[in-house]
């Protein structure tokens, strides 16, 4: 199995993986997000479960994920997000909340391209290609919620470019 990421919360682990001298039984594909540990808040994107010491794949994708578009993964104490090569972000798990347990994408105001992702005790942050900063606890972040950029004057402290 190759690994390409790695990623660890409070109680649980995740990897990006490429199994391809995996027999066939395995049942995991080409390229994978497989974790272990605490699943109880949904943390390895699979449901909710509980604590598993074998690497459990998430079981589905949203249709516009690819994960070999894959930038970056960070983890924080119960939820994970997943950053993609064209900005856009995902993330699964942290909150008694079921619409949550699974991966869904993260909605930001006006679309901007994501450049970094950073993952903490229930807040997530981000900024776009313009130096903008994004930051969200869980609630605010599950299905369907639009982020908001903190303000353009505080958040363009520097630049990305």
């Amino acid at each position: 199995m190759n690994y390409y990421a790695i990623t660890t919360g409070k109680n649980f682990s995740l990897a990006l993986v490429s199994p391809k001298d995996w027999t066939s039984e395995s049942g995991i594909p080409e390229y994978s997000i497989v974790g272990w540990g605490d699943a109880t808040l949904g943390q390895l994107g699979n449901g909710i479960g509980s604590s598993s010491v074998k690497m459990a794949k998430i079981a589905t994708y949203p249709t516009d994920f690819d994960i070999k578009d894959y930038r970056d993964m960070k983890s924080g104490e119960n939820h994970t997000l997943f950053l993609t090569k064209d900005g856009k972000v995902y993330s699964w798990g942290g909150a008694e909340d079921e619409n949550i347990y699974e991966i869904h994408k993260v909605l930001f105001k006006n679309n901007p391209k994501i450049v970094y992702v950073f993952a903490g005790n229930n807040k997530s942050a981000a900024i776009d290609e313009d130096g903008r900063i994004y930051e969200w606890s869980l609630i605010e972040g599950k299905k369907n919620s639009i982020i908001n950029p903190i303000s353009d004057e505080t958040s363009r402290l520097f630049s990305v470019k």
